[in-house]
């Protein structure tokens, strides 16, 4: 959950992303790659983010 919400506060950006998260651009793409694959849905489409991150937040804060 921390690669998305870090890419939401990058405004869907991946580089921005990888900056705040101090890893490769293609570590964000293998993770929102994992992340769809899982879900069968794109998290890099802003409906699905949006959802995402609604969940998270209604199950617990970062890191939990």
């Amino acid at each position: 959950m921390t690669t998305l919400h870090a890419y939401a506060d990058a405004s869907m950006n991946v580089v921005k992303t990888a900056l705040r998260l101090g890893v490769h651009p293609n570590t964000v793409y293998a993770r929102l790659d994992r992340i769809r694959d899982l879900i069968g849905q794109e998290p890099r489409r802003f409906h699905v983010l949006e959802t995402l991150l609604i969940v998270s937040d209604m199950v617990g804060p970062r890191g939990s």
